[in-house]
This record gives C-alpha cells, sequence and structure tokens, in this order.
C-alpha cells in the first residue's frame, strides 16, 4: 500500500516499477495507492468536455494535468 500520493508521483512510481519488472529486476507486483482529484487531459486535449469551468476547477484545488495516455 502506497497510501496518498500526488498524481505525479504516483504515475512516476507505476513507470519505475514498470521499468524494473520489464528488466526482471523485480518480481510482479500490486501497487495500491490513492491521490486527491484531477483532471487529466491525454493525448487528444478535450478541456471543452469539462463539465465545470476551468476557474471552478481551479476554486475546487483540482489539478489539471496533461498525461500521455
Amino acid at each position: 500500500d502506497c497510501g496518498l500520493l500526488t498524481y505525479p508521483n504516483a504515475f512516476e512510481l507505476q513507470k519505475k516499477a514498470r521499468e524494473q519488472r520489464i528488466q526482471k529486476k523485480i518480481p510482479d507486483l500490486f501497487l495500491l495507492t490513492s491521490h486527491p482529484a484531477v483532471f487529466t487531459l491525454g493525448k487528444r486535449p478535450c478541456e471543452e468536455d469539462f463539465l465545470s469551468s476551468r476557474a471552478v476547477i481551479e476554486k475546487e484545488k483540482i489539478e489539471i494535468i496533461q498525461s500521455n495516455r
């Protein structure tokens, strides 16, 4: 259990574990974590699909993160 992490930290942990697994440095594993609310913008930015305005999202302190997914 990795506990509560920020989205970027959780994603970085996942990428590092993946690389170590590919290199057979670690066995199969299951990462269990949570992160505060975020909106992710993937390969196709779709901010216009948000049901709330950016101002409302920022007021609620919800992070908007660009992702490669």
